[in-house]
């Protein structure tokens, strides 16, 4: 074992992009990879797939594969010996934006999200050459499928990657200032922000926005100086787009003006309701509760729950008699928020699993694998706290049963005894502990609790749909 960890270093040592790590963090970094042979053909990931590991081609080549417009392939690049390839999953949380085949018998280095995250956060070198990464081969993308410039040619849009910058920014931090001068256009890459202005000597919120959002563009197209202040509020990374390199995509694509323009008469339109009753207080229960930052929730409304447990005792039957849904949270007027799983965009609880239990499917739904050691990395990780411990015993397990056959096999086994009860433990044997969250019932065409809810009054919505209940 000690030879093969020495061995392992040896290789990473020899790695250009690693050259400036230190001797310990050689060590560190040989516990979070592994060596992997793949056969020429073999593909490594694919487009549309959620991964956080990230690559280094040791030996052989690799390419990188793009579906087209009429569903044809493309080859983007071919990464040879000593580069690198899949750092868009762990720094951003996203889709892989091509597939990775091996261009011939090669042999890769597979670093997973812990490691990565251990290289960018310590080693200032790797850090500015990841971002210089994304700045080249994924920005002009990112830049694609942002609405604002839709219609706008690739390769003018890879002329504005080149000119944009990745800045950083700690929570709390003044991204713009109000009344300062206009000198940038910014995107979010990472993180959310929080727009104010100052009204009677009080911040009152303008907006909240997340990944994909922009802002800074009515300074630049009004010529004014800012009218809001834009405040972190956690560790964010934003692309920041020159004056002059906005003015000139601008002048070259007048739609992208009109569309500017238009955002910002509907901005400015729903800016007259700021001084709408507990309008602040709306938004601010979204950011406390981490609502601002997910796309779904499962809310229930009390005005019309009778509190027949229907959906939380449907859930259990559905899974093996443990409730994913429980009907404790926390309550805003006649809406109550349970703990269950948010599925959030970038989710924390499958960067703090180490042994590959949670995975995620193409639509973004995160779900646990069966064979979960019961660490709880993922309960300390989830900063909603929607994940817990459930003991089962031996063979339990496997596929959740459809809700309508789980409820017909609990009603004969209560009248009649009929079917299998919980396998038996042996005498010795300690329950198995296993991490367990909503799924959304996967694969089985409907969700136990929102289906057997006879008023309706459970139902999953997007955060932002809430102002209007709250």
């Amino acid at each position: 074992m000690a030879q093969a960890v020495a061995d392992l270093v040896s290789r990473l040592k020899a790695v250009p992009v690693l050259g400036d790590l230190t001797p310990e963090g050689f060590e560190g970094l040989a516990a979070q990879c592994t060596v992997r042979d793949v056969a020429e053909g073999e593909i490594v990931f694919r487009e549309g797939d959620y991964g956080f590991e990230f690559y280094v081609v040791l030996e052989g080549a690799v390419r990188v594969v793009k579906t087209t417009a009429t569903g044809g392939d493309e080859v983007l690049a071919t990464i040879q010996a000593d580069g690198f390839f899949g750092e868009m999953g762990p720094m951003v949380g996203q889709p892989r934006s091509a597939t990775v085949v091996a261009g011939r018998a090669s042999v890769l280095l597979e670093v997973d999200h812990d490691g990565f995250s251990a290289l960018v956060e310590k080693v200032p070198s790797f850090k500015r050459t990841m971002d210089e990464a994304y700045l080249d081969r994924a920005l002009a993308s990112y830049l694609q499928v942002i609405p604002l410039f839709r219609g706008v040619p690739a390769e003018r849009l890879k002329a504005l990657a080149a000119e944009a910058r990745l800045v950083s920014f700690q929570k709390d931090a003044a991204v713009i200032r109000e009344g300062e001068a206009g000198d940038a256009f910014y995107l979010i890459r990472r993180g959310f922000v929080k727009v104010t202005r100052a009204m009677g000597g009080v911040a009152k919120v303008l907006a909240y926005l997340r990944e994909n959002g922009w802002f800074g563009e009515m300074a630049l197209i009004d010529r004014t100086p800012r009218t809001a202040t834009v405040t972190a509020l956690g560790p964010l990374e934003v692309v920041r787009i020159g004056r002059d390199a906005f003015e000139g995509l601008c002048a070259g694509h007048p739609e992208v003006r009109r569309t500017i323009e238009a955002s910002m008469a509907e901005r400015r339109a729903g800016e007259q309701d700021l001084d709408q009753e507990g309008r602040d207080e709306k938004y601010a229960v979204l950011v406390e509760k981490g609502l601002i930052q997910v796309n779904e929730v499962l809310a229930i409304d009390l005005d019309t729950c009778t509190r027949c447990g229907n959906c939380e005792t449907n859930c259990a039957i559905t899974h093996d008699g443990y409730s994913r849904l429980v009907r404790k949270g926390f309550r805003v007027k006649d809406t109550l928020f349970p703990a269950s799983c948010y599925m959030c965009p970038d989710p924390e609880c499958m960067k703090g699993c180490r042994f590959g239990v949670l995975a995620r499917e193409r639509d973004g739904s995160v779900y646990f694998r069966d064979h979960c050691t019961g660490c709880q990395a993922c309960v300390k990780a989830c900063p909603y706290g929607v994940i817990t411990m459930a003991e089962r015993a031996a063979g339990e397990g496997g596929p959740p049963r459809h809700p309508v056959i789980g409820l017909l096999q609990e009603a004969a086994r209560g009248l009649f005894g009929w079917g299998a009860g919980p396998a038996a433990v042996e005498e010795g044997e300690k329950p198995r502990r296993m991490a367990v969250k909503c799924d959304m019932c996967k694969g089985l065409g409907m969700t136990a609790c929102l289906s057997n809810c006879p008023t309706g009054s459970i139902m999953r919505v997007s955060p932002q749909s809430l102002l209007d209940r709250l």
